[in-house]
């Protein structure tokens, strides 16, 4: 998993998984949602995105989708200059339905990427 720290995090897998393991590995998440299923969930590692993203040179385009842990992921991106200036394009799929408790930060997001080009919150 992709985060904002190293170390071991919940993996939660969909309520669905097990009914088309192929289709709904899509919907896990390290961010418990009403469709997680909390008895099908274990412990995976966990790299922090900015370190690993660091050690590279210039990038060309970093696409996120993380079902929830987008936020912290692009908050901790963008809250380092030095690294996101060497970012050619963030492309990332929001999941908003999925965590309404993280609205405001979603909100404080797109309020913060409107004036940063290089920047999709849209995607797909």
């Amino acid at each position: 998993a992709a985060g904002v720290s190293d170390g071991d995090v919940r993996l939660f897998r969909s309520e669905s998984f097990d009914s088309d393991p192929q289709i709904h590995s899509a919907a896990s998440s390290v961010f418990k949602s009403q469709y997680s299923d909390s008895d099908n969930s274990f412990l995976v590692k966990q790299v922090d995105i900015v370190e690993f993203l660091m050690e590279m040179g210039d990038i060309g385009i970093v696409k996120i989708d993380a079902e929830g842990a987008e936020v912290p992921i692009l908050e901790s991106i963008l809250g380092n200059k030095s690294l996101a200036n060497r970012i050619g394009y963030i492309f990332a799929e929001l999941h908003e339905a999925l965590f309404p408790e993280l609205s405001a930060r979603y909100n404080a997001l797109r309020d913060r990427c409107n004036a940063l080009p290089h920047v999709n919150l849209n995607w797909p």
